[in-house]
């Protein structure tokens, strides 16, 4: 636990091996949580440990509000008690729908793609399931600003990371990211399936960066350190320059395929990352190829 400011706790939550650990942040005085960790029965219980060294629980914290859909964020939900109130994306319960589980099937009948392939990227849409979601206490973003103007805060959705990113900013102008800016973190642009997908998503999450640019003062990522203004703005210098090598790299990858031709980029471009994750570099080629199809500016 790490005390940020006066009334800004951070925890941080561990997730698998070769994963970054995820931070949730704790507003003292609003007594608000942002964002709830992976699922497991250890986070769960380090997280109720860590919320009482400073006097809370589930059951007294007012509001939870979530940055974004991806599981090391939202995976303690269905441990929630169901009277507390949670602001996040509309579209949460896609992931928890038949519509999203049929989706990734329809995406690994692609025969481009080989069974190793289709089956990292299986497993990994798998893991992004959620249980159905109380709705009763579930405040869509679209319907939460008065509920969060009542904590002195405010929030915009965008998009680029994923379908739905909400940034929050407290009444110290201090910026609640999730995973928008990760220092030293490769892959920015998270596959998604074709019903929910941002379109043109690499132009979106540009987008995201040119608003990070805006802002005045703390940044808090949903992994990593905090980031003071003169960090995020390295930070976002650096995001733009590695995609845009990346980009070169994998446009002229395409301009020599005509077979399978995003595996094949991947296995080009990201060879020594694919023991770790196929999902990932499959991700990053995606995003490249829609925007490239497009002749998007940057």
């Amino acid at each position: 636990m790490i005390k940020i400011t006066e009334n800004i706790v951070q925890i941080k939550l561990k997730q698998g091996k070769n994963y970054p650990d995820v931070n949730v942040y704790v507003l003292l005085k609003e007594k608000v949580l942002i964002d709830i960790g992976p699922k497991s029965i250890n986070t769960l219980n380090l997280l109720k440990k860590e919320l009482a060294r400073l006097g809370l629980s589930f059951e007294t914290l007012n509001l939870i509000i979530l940055t974004h859909h991806h599981v090391d964020h939202v995976g303690l939900l269905e441990y929630l008690p169901s009277g507390l109130r949670i602001v996040g994306p509309d579209h949460l319960d896609f992931y928890s729908s038949d519509i999203y589980k049929k989706s990734i099937q329809k995406l690994l009948v692609d025969d481009n793609l080989s069974i190793e392939f289709k089956n990292d990227i299986e497993k990994q849409l798998t893991t992004e399931i959620i249980p159905s979601i109380n709705r009763e206490n579930y405040v869509p973003f679209s319907e939460s600003k008065k509920i969060l103007q009542q904590f002195g805060l405010t929030a915009v959705e965008l998009s680029g990371h994923s379908s739905e990113d909400i940034v929050i900013t407290d009444s110290e102008n201090n910026c609640f990211t999730g995973d928008i800016i990760i220092p030293k973190i490769f892959f920015n642009c998270i596959y998604e399936v074709d019903k929910v997908r941002p379109k043109h998503q690499r132009w979106s999450y540009y987008h995201e960066l040119n608003f990070l640019d805006r802002l005045v003062n703390l940044v808090l990522p949903g992994h990593g350190d905090i980031l003071k203004l003169e960090e995020l703005k390295k930070a976002v210098l650096v995001n733009r320059k590695r995609m845009r090598r990346t980009e070169k790299k994998i446009i002229r990858e395409l301009n020599k395929e005509t077979v399978n031709g995003v595996e094949n980029v991947c296995r080009s471009v990201f060879q020594s990352f694919l023991p770790y994750s196929k999902f990932l570099p499959f991700s990053e080629v995606v995003s490249v190829i829609e925007s490239n199809d497009e002749r998007i500016n940057y």
